[in-house]
């Protein structure tokens, strides 16, 4: 009786401090099963990453593949309200080496690094997380100011560490593109 009443403490325990990953949405799950099936297909073995999208309106987190894809878009003008939402194929805390101490936002233009925004502490999403939205250019306003003011193709990309400092331990979990335009 006091091994089970300690088991059921302890599950208790974990469940409260780990939480449970949030669910995921049919285009959710979608993005990662035609990941994976492209990866079986061509043998290769290394993790998925995650997919950043973008939209001029609120992408639903627990969305259908037919109500989120008709809102996609990948051209957009400068300073246009967008909406970018990050899908992981697993939530923050079940990373390898588990919930990251550091998230870094950065922007690439023209395949050059052109600006970075750095996430700790309270500002993480949190760990059961497997999906969350940013606003562009809010998010990023420091970086869209210095953009060239010609048309510019921007990948933004996530990067998570236990550290929180920059060093190699630094992965990339979450990658999308569009085009911006003046």
């Amino acid at each position: 009786m006091k091994r089970l009443l300690l088991l059921t403490a302890t599950l208790l325990v974990a469940d409260l401090s780990f939480g449970q990953p949030q669910p995921q949405g049919e285009f959710h799950q979608h993005l990662f099963k035609k990941s994976h099936t492209e990866r079986v297909q061509r043998g290769k073995s290394s993790e998925m990453i995650g997919v950043v999208v973008f939209s001029t309106q609120e992408i639903p987190r627990l969305g259908t593949i037919k109500e989120i894809e008709p809102i996609l878009g990948t051209e957009f003008r400068r300073y246009q309200c967008v909406w970018a939402r990050c899908f992981l194929p697993k939530h923050l805390g079940a990373l390898p080496g588990g919930m990251p101490n550091r998230i870094v936002y950065r922007m690439i233009v023209d395949g050059k690094q052109h600006y970075e925004k750095e996430l700790t502490g309270e500002y993480l999403p949190l760990p059961e997380w497997s999906s969350w939205m940013i606003q562009l250019p809010d998010a990023l306003q420091e970086g869209y100011d210095t953009l060239p003011p010609e048309p510019v193709q921007l990948r933004l990309e996530v990067w998570a560490s236990k550290s929180l400092t920059k060093d190699s331990s630094e992965r990339l979990i979450a990658t999308g593109e569009c085009t911006l335009q003046p």
